[in-house]
């Protein structure tokens, strides 16, 4: 064989290394065996005792007519969005709201101080009433390594939010749905 043919022949075998795929984190995991166990990067959140209850934030008894009436009953609690812990309030609520299904306030936002609303009433005594569900409960979070092989430290804490306002008025001899909100009221203004 010529020395012309040769070096053909290695030139030829160069470039063919040269064209083959070169792929660095197999290079880079060959030999170890680590396996990903979690998303590089990634919160896992889990919850512990989620309660959904129907919560009243304001109400009054007054005696009332048929016909409609247009009412401000005053304040009776407040309720306001809160998480403990190391974890980002976004991040907890969000993860509440999936779990619970309701739309949730941000954290720091509180039910607010006076509403005012119109109801239809009858006649004899009238519990007007505004509220919401009150949502909660206890979190463990972890979060995936860079490389995707374990945990950082574990975070616990508490989640509190609340949902969309509601409001109405229920008379004091009616019987309504057992724990809804007209039902907490009758319990609260009607009795005694």
């Amino acid at each position: 064989m010529s020395s012309r043919s040769t070096g053909t022949l290695i030139a030829t075998g160069a470039l063919a290394l040269a064209l083959l795929p070169f792929n660095s984190s197999a290079v880079a995991n060959e030999g170890q065996g680590i396996a990903r166990t979690c998303t590089p990067g990634k919160t896992y959140i889990n919850w512990q005792g989620i309660s959904k209850e129907k919560t009243l934030t304001h109400g009054i008894k007054l005696r009332t007519v048929s016909g409609s009436v247009r009412v401000s009953p005053p304040r009776i609690a407040t309720i306001k969005a809160a998480v403990t812990g190391s974890l980002q309030p976004s991040a907890a609520i969000m993860s509440l709201e999936k779990k619970t299904g309701l739309n949730l306030a941000s954290a720091g936002k509180k039910t607010p101080h006076t509403v005012r609303f119109a109801a239809r009433t009858k006649r004899g005594q009238t519990a007007f009433f505004a509220g919401t569900t009150k949502a909660s409960g206890k979190y463990t979070a972890k979060t995936c390594n860079t490389a995707g092989t374990g945990y950082g430290r574990t975070r616990i804490g508490e989640t509190t939010s609340w949902t969309t306002m509601a409001t109405g008025a229920v008379n004091c001899a009616d019987r309504p749905v057992l724990g809804s909100l007209q039902a907490k009221a009758k319990t609260k203004f009607c009795t005694g």
